[in-house]
């Protein structure tokens, strides 16, 4: 399955992360993601794309441990 979100460097150095399925900008919370740092948007986009495939972190984690 290919990713919804990526991110990338915007014309004034800063990154956004775009949601490829809306063709806009990525929304955390109720913010537009832009204006960010390089590690923040790929650390959003990760973290967007693990939520839109349904992926956990560690899938070896036993919750009900």
């Amino acid at each position: 399955m290919a990713a919804q979100f990526e991110a990338f460097p915007d014309p004034c150095d800063n990154w956004i992360v775009w949601d490829l399925k809306r063709d806009d900008f990525a929304v955390l919370g109720s913010v537009p993601a832009s204006c960010l740092s390089k590690e923040d948007a790929i650390a959003a986009c990760a973290l967007l794309n693990r939520i839109a495939t349904g992926r956990s972190r560690d899938r070896t984690q036993n919750i009900a441990a």
